[in-house]
């Protein structure tokens, strides 16, 4: 799907930063529709109807996600898993934090906890901690170990909100002649296209165009020829005009008798009477 398509560095750590801001700085909230809304002002007597079939509730974590807080963490950790540098790391824990999947959450800090070269930012250690206060009992053990393993790593002496800015200047900075020679080379792809397209709607045309006046052109010769040629022609039209006559319609011949006899029909004379 192209909502998936990861390929663009500068869309990527625009997108990671756009998320952090929003889970880090919107309170949670549970969306109401507009139908909702309605409903709740709107007292109406509960109407029970009778339905032949109950399906099973399903929930396809994709688009039936209405939460905002997570959405950003589905969106957050699925960017960010798509690179392994430092940051996205970092990133990919609190994604699949607020995405609430505590498992692979779980799997990614025993991972991070491996690797020498990761660094774990304060601010993701604070989030997890503040989110562990609040979750389940189950939940709240996967996370107390996720704090454990994130505290036992190296931690970095830069702020995580600093270190993605300057990932987004460096991707701007590293791609953007890229990216403009790309979109002047689709403009011009796009304007050949176009050329192409309206050069065949005008070949088009013109055939069409071509053909009625070749037809025209031709009635045009078919009557100058009965014109030019009718003396020596006569015999053949006038065998084709009583093969005419003779395919017309009975009733209106007969129609067109009965008025000529009434044409010659003479009243009779009425004398007057004796006396």
């Amino acid at each position: 799907m192209l909502q998936e398509d990861f390929s663009n560095s500068i869309t990527s750590t625009l997108c990671q930063y756009a998320c952090y801001k929003y889970i880090s700085e919107c309170d949670e909230t549970k969306p109401t529709s507009v139908e909702q809304e309605e409903d709740n002002k709107k007292k109406k007597e509960e109407i029970k109807i009778r339905i032949k079939f109950l399906r099973n509730p399903y929930f396809d974590d994709h688009f039936d996600l209405t939460d905002l807080h997570l959405l950003s963490g589905k969106t957050l950790a699925w960017i960010s898993k798509a690179s392994s540098d430092n940051l996205s790391n970092n990133l990919q824990v609190i994604g699949w934090l607020f995405y609430k999947k505590y498992n692979r959450l779980l799997e990614l800090c025993k991972e991070i906890g491996k690797m020498e070269s990761t660094k774990v930012y304060k601010e993701v250690i604070e989030i997890l901690k503040k989110e562990s206060d609040k979750a389940e009992e189950d939940n709240k053990v996967i996370l107390q170990n996720c704090v454990h393993l994130l505290s036992s790593a190296p931690l970095s002496d830069a702020e995580l909100e600093d270190s993605m800015q300057i990932a987004i200047e460096n991707c701007i900075n590293k791609t953007q002649n890229k990216d403009v020679l790309a979109q002047k080379e689709l403009f011009k792809n796009w304007e050949r296209i176009r050329e192409e397209k309206l050069e065949e709607q005008t070949k088009r045309l013109d055939r069409t165009r071509h053909i009625k006046m070749f037809e025209e052109k031709q009635k045009q010769l078919v009557s100058e020829e009965q014109r030019l040629w009718f003396f020596d022609n006569e015999e053949q039209i006038d065998l084709q005009i009583e093969e005419k006559e003779k395919l017309q319609d009975p009733w209106t011949a007969n129609k067109g008798s009965k008025h000529k006899s009434n044409e010659d029909y003479i009243p009779p004379e009425i004398l007057p009477k004796r006396k």
